[in-house]
C-alpha cells in the first residue's frame, strides 16, 4: 500500500459522511414544503449538509482538517450519545475516534 492511498475504513468513513450530509440536504428541502418557517429550518441544514460534503471531501482526499473534525465531532457525539442513553452511538463513536487514532491512519493524514 502506498503511503497516500486511501484505506478502507477511511473510504467508508467519507461515504458515511457524505450520505449524511445528503440527508441533511434531503431534510431541509422537505423543510422548504412550509412557508416562511420551513426556510428558517431549512436553512441551518443546508448549512450543515456543506459542513459535512466538505469534511466527506476533506477525508477522500486524506486532507489533515478532515481528520480533525471528524475526530472533534466523534468526541462530542460520544458525550451527547453518553448523556442521551445512545449507547450504540456512543459504541460507534468509541471505534470511530480509536480508528482515527491508530498510527497507521494518521500517518496517511501526515500526523505523525
Amino acid at each position: 500500500m502506498s503511503d497516500k492511498e486511501l484505506p478502507f475504513g477511511i473510504f467508508l468513513l467519507a461515504l458515511l459522511q457524505g450520505l449524511q450530509a445528503l440527508g441533511l440536504f434531503l431534510v431541509g428541502g422537505l423543510w422548504l414544503l412550509l412557508p416562511i418557517l420551513g426556510l428558517f429550518i431549512a436553512i441551518p441544514f443546508g448549512i450543515a449538509g456543506l459542513f459535512g460534503l466538505f469534511i466527506a471531501i476533506g477525508l477522500f482526499t486524506l486532507q489533515e482538517y478532515a481528520w480533525t473534525w471528524s475526530f472533534f465531532l466523534n468526541i462530542l457525539g460520544f458525550i451527547m450519545y453518553l448523556f442521551s442513553w445512545n449507547f450504540f452511538g456512543v459504541i460507534l463513536s468509541a471505534i470511530i475516534v480509536v480508528y482515527l487514532n491508530l498510527p497507521d491512519i494518521k500517518n496517511k493524514f501526515n500526523l505523525e
